[in-house]
C-alpha cells in the first residue's frame, strides 16, 4: 500500500457526506500504510500489520462463492461486501444485515453489532475446546489475556441460539 498525501481528494462535499469535501484531512498515523478508498473510506493494514487468513467451513466457502459469483453490481475497489452502486458498505449497513439475520433465525437482538460476532466466536471456541492458540489468529488476539473480555459463560439459552443460528445457515 501506498502512503498518500494525508489531504485526500475528493468528490465535492455536496454529494453525499462531509467525508467527500476535497478539503478534509484523514488522520491516520504516519506509521500506518494506508490508501484512499471512496469518501471517507481507507484501506489500511491490521494494527499488527499482519494479515490473518480466516478459516472457512466448506458450507461457508461455498455460499461466499455463490454470493460473489451473483453479485452484478457495479465493485470499483474489488470488495466482497459492498452496496448496490459499488461504494463501500458502513458499519451500520452491516449491523443492519446482522439484526435482520438474527430476525430471521428468531433471535431478537435489536442492538447487536458486528462487533458481538468477534465475542461469540471466542465465547464458541473456548466452550468448544479450542485451543487459545489456534483461534487467536483470527479474532487477532496477540495474547491470551486479550481474549479475556470476549470469553462469556454459555448458558442453555445461548446454546439454543447458537444451534437456531447453525441450523438456518445449514439451509440450502
Amino acid at each position: 500500500m501506498r502512503q498518500p498525501s494525508r489531504t485526500a481528494a475528493a468528490a465535492p462535499a455536496a454529494r453525499i457526506a462531509g467525508g467527500n469535501c476535497p478539503q478534509r484531512h484523514i488522520d491516520i498515523s504516519d506509521e500506518l500504510d494506508w490508501e484512499p478508498l471512496s469518501g471517507r473510506f481507507v484501506f489500511v493494514r491490521p494494527k499488527n500489520n499482519t494479515a490473518r487468513q480466516v478459516p472457512l467451513t466448506r458450507e461457508a466457502t461455498a455460499q461466499l462463492r455463490m454470493y460473489i459469483d451473483e453479485d452484478g453490481g457495479p465493485n470499483p475497489h474489488g470488495l466482497i461486501w459492498h452496496r448496490p452502486d459499488g461504494r463501500p458498505r458502513e458499519n451500520s449497513d452491516d449491523n443492519a444485515h446482522l439484526r435482520a439475520a438474527l430476525l430471521k433465525a428468531g433471535v431478537d437482538q435489536p442492538l447487536a453489532t458486528t462487533h458481538w460476532l468477534r465475542h461469540s466466536y471466542v465465547t464458541l471456541s473456548e466452550h468448544a475446546g479450542v485451543p487459545w492458540a489456534a483461534f487467536s489468529g483470527v479474532s487477532g488476539h496477540g495474547t491470551s489475556e486479550a481474549s479475556d473480555p470476549y470469553r462469556h459463560v454459555l448458558t442453555d439459552e445461548g446454546r439454543r441460539a447458537v444451534s437456531t443460528l447453525s441450523d438456518w445457515l445449514a439451509q440450502d
